[in-house]
């Protein structure tokens, strides 16, 4: 970001606004964004998660033999600008403890974990993160309690 600010001679912190889409001069505006160009300057999203404590990463804890539904799953939730943290587990009970602990040490906003008996994805995360993956999704996964939803595999997204 230093390289940009000082390629359009203008400051870090206007750098920040342009990419944060706050408002600034046209000029300057401009300028950054030629010089966002130039340099092929790409945003640190490690960076950026720290300033607005959300990783934007969704834990995905799958079972064996893995499904096509699950690669179907995670490409939406790709383009709905998430990035999916695979972890393959056992089926028994201290895989899935070790494994949803070592997500949440990565800082997952979501975890998801496969059902076994059920053919969908149990979410677990805040309320307001819930809240904006079902924006994000168009979808209308089923809200279990207050910190959970389950997200069939068969749901249909809207295009």
């Amino acid at each position: 970001m230093e390289d940009v600010a000082k390629y359009a001679g203008v400051s870090k912190s206007t750098v920040s606004r342009v990419i944060n889409n706050k408002t600034v001069s046209r000029n300057n505006y401009n300028r950054i964004i030629e010089a966002i160009e130039q340099l092929d300057y790409q945003p640190n999203k490690l960076a950026q998660s720290l300033a607005s404590r959300s990783t934007g990463l969704i834990g995905m804890l799958l079972y064996r033999p893995l499904r096509f539904d699950v690669a179907k799953t995670v490409q939406q939730f790709e383009q709905a600008g998430l990035l999916s943290v695979l972890v393959v587990i056992e089926k028994d009970r201290a895989s899935l403890h070790q494994a949803s602990q070592k997500l949440r040490h990565y800082g997952c906003d979501l975890i998801a974990i496969q059902s076994l008996f059920h053919n969908g994805l149990f979410i677990h995360g805040q309320k307001n993160k819930l809240s904006e993956l079902t924006n994000l999704l168009s979808c209308s996964a089923v809200r279990l309690r207050t910190h959970y939803l389950y997200l069939p595999f068969n749901e249909r997204f809207n295009d």
